[in-house]
C-alpha cells in the first residue's frame, strides 16, 4: 500500500523547507498517528530523491548530488534499523533530521558523510 503524494510531500516540506526540527517532530508524529508505513515512506521518498528513467511521473527531488548522498546514507541505515523492528517514529525523525541538516546545507555535510563511510 502506498503512502498519498500528500503525505510525502508534506513530510518533505517539514523536512527541507522549515529551519526548526519541531515541524519534522510534528508531521512525523502525524504521519504514525495516521499509520503509515515509514518503510514504504521512506521507500517512495527514495525514488524521489533518485528518480528511475522509467518513464513515470513522479515528483522528483531538487537537492545537490552530495545532499542526496547524505540523505541516501541515512535512508539506508534507517531501513536497515527498521528491518531489524526499530521503532518507525524514532528512525522516521533521524531520517528528517539527516534530511533536514543535508538540506540547510550545514557546513558539516561532508564530515557527515565521512562518519557514515
Amino acid at each position: 500500500c502506498t503512502v498519498p503524494e500528500s503525505v510525502l510531500s508534506a513530510f518533505e516540506e517539514a523536512a527541507v523547507g522549515s529551519p526548526t526540527f519541531k515541524t519534522v517532530q510534528e508531521q512525523s508524529r502525524s504521519i504514525i498517528d495516521d499509520g503509515y508505513s515509514v518503510s514504504q515512506l521512506l521507500q517512495q521518498y527514495s525514488r524521489r530523491l533518485v528518480p528511475l528513467d522509467d518513464g513515470s511521473q513522479s515528483k522528483t527531488c531538487t537537492l545537490a548530488d552530495l545532499q542526496k548522498s547524505a540523505i541516501a546514507l541515512k535512508l539506508a541505515e534507517v531501513e536497515s534499523r527498521l528491518i531489524d523492528s526499530a521503532d518507525e517514529w524514532l528512525q522516521l525523525l533521524d531520517a528528517g533530521a539527516r534530511i533536514q541538516v543535508a538540506a540547510n546545507g550545514d557546513a558539516s555535510l561532508e564530515r557527515l558523510l565521512q562518519d557514515m563511510v
